[in-house]
């Protein structure tokens, strides 16, 4: 499967990173995200918030499992793929959750919606949910607020994004520590 991997050296890289990828998406597109806790998801997920276009305050949505904000539209970058008219986006997190609670409680209307999903603790969620999705992994650096992501492409749809991402990461590699893999 294709995949890179990126190093951040502050939570503003890790969010700067996370605009990137927002401003790549578009309906129906889900990022998966997982990792330890304290290692940048959040983080990331406001930076994607950010690059969509989301106005108000997003935060780990908590005991709620499902925060929904609305993207208005926004500008298109040169080269990218824009979005028209009001899009939910849907920040998911499912920490409190186990595989099994994630089943019968609704989350695949999410994920069938014509919106943007971002899932937090995905590897949460039960092996019967197959989702198109570029999948993300957090692990800690060697540095105190240095994170490594590993993003991958595990669907069909997926590798087209993955490479847009990947090159969107090396345009800001002013803030980022290092890129590697990818052609």
């Amino acid at each position: 499967m294709p995949s890179f991997t990126i190093q951040t050296d502050s939570p503003e890289a890790t969010a700067a990173l996370g605009a990137a990828l927002g401003k790549l998406l578009r309906k129906g597109d889900i990022i998966c995200l997982a990792g330890p806790l304290g290692a940048g998801k959040t983080v990331f997920v406001r930076g994607l918030a950010e690059g969509l276009g989301v106005e108000e305050i997003v935060s780990s949505p908590g005991f709620v499992i499902v925060h929904e904000h609305r993207v208005f539209g926004r500008r298109k970058p040169r080269g990218a793929r824009s979005l028209t008219g009001p899009v939910p986006f849907y920040h998911i997190d499912l920490y409190r959750l186990t595989p099994e609670q994630t089943l019968g409680i609704g989350l695949e209307t999410y994920f069938e919606r014509p919106g943007i999903c971002a899932v937090e603790w995905a590897d949460h969620l039960a092996p019967s949910f197959e989702l198109d999705c570029l999948a993300i992994t957090f692990s800690f650096g060697e540095r105190d607020q240095s994170r490594v992501l590993r993003a991958s492409a595990e669907t069909p749809r997926a590798p087209h994004l993955l490479e847009e991402f990947r090159l969107a990461a090396r345009s800001i590699s002013d803030k980022l520590r290092s890129v590697a893999g990818g052609p």
